[in-house]
């Protein structure tokens, strides 16, 4: 099986479930909002942030005019995740003030994060 339906399969309903979780459960998101004011919690998951993206990109650069570059964006933007994590964790507190205050474009994001979701599932499983 090739390497990209796998991939989407995986962030596929890894994005569905998480994003349904914090859509459906509002308790969920706000206690992971607040974990973000840690500073070295921030540090930690711009290590596992950086650790992904590495493995993203390593083992999945195509950038080809179809459904795959998506999975390509996600492992370049997860690996720019965890560089900015770790040496400016401010960022993170800053953009965790930015969702707390603006509740819309927090939904706007996770339903957008579905859809990404429910599409790299439908790709992953239709080969």
């Amino acid at each position: 099986m090739e390497l990209s339906f796998v991939l989407a399969r995986l962030w596929g309903l890894y994005l569905i479930i998480v994003s349904l979780s914090f859509l459906l459960n509002r308790k969920i998101l706000e206690s992971i909002i607040a974990v973000i004011s840690d500073r070295a919690f921030v540090v930690l998951s711009g290590f596992i942030s950086l650790l992904i993206g590495i493995t993203m990109v390593v083992i999945h650069n195509v950038w080809i005019p179809d459904w795959r570059v998506i999975l390509t964006l996600f492992g370049w933007l997860a690996l720019i995740k965890g560089i900015l994590y770790i040496n400016w964790p401010e960022l993170a507190l800053r953009w965790k003030d930015r969702f707390q205050k603006n509740k819309g474009l927090v939904n706007l994001l996770l339903i957008m994060a579905l859809i990404f979701g429910i599409y790299l599932t439908y790709m992953g499983f239709s080969f």
